[in-house]
């Protein structure tokens, strides 16, 4: 696939060229004036009712269900628990994660 750009026809970077592009581009800062410029290009931005519809079909694929051992409910996700539960879902997904020590009977199915 060659790519035309102010009248130069050049073939695509190599791979290695590419690795060496991303490295140089990592960790580098953006302007504020920079930042400022592309929130005013993507306000009022809506994704279409299709890409809202995969997205939530993804979202869905990656959820775990939940399980409350003292009630036998399961719930959708962490989230779905912690709203249920009135627990900080961030602070549940930790526990149930094995990251925090879970003191709760939910566990993930």
């Amino acid at each position: 696939m060659k790519i035309a750009q102010k009248n130069i026809i050049r073939k695509p970077p190599s791979e290695e060229t590419k690795i060496k592009m991303s490295l140089a581009a990592k960790g580098r800062k953006q302007s504020k004036e920079h930042i400022k410029n592309s929130a005013k290009a993507r306000l009022g931005f809506k994704h279409s009712e299709i890409s809202l519809k995969k997205m939530q079909e993804a979202q869905n694929k990656r959820c775990k269900l939940v399980l409350c051992l003292s009630t036998g409910i399961f719930y959708k996700n962490s989230r779905e628990a912690a709203v249920a539960l009135c627990i900080n879902s961030v602070t549940l997904t930790g526990k149930l994660n094995g990251n925090k020590n879970n003191n709760t009977n939910l566990i993930y199915v």
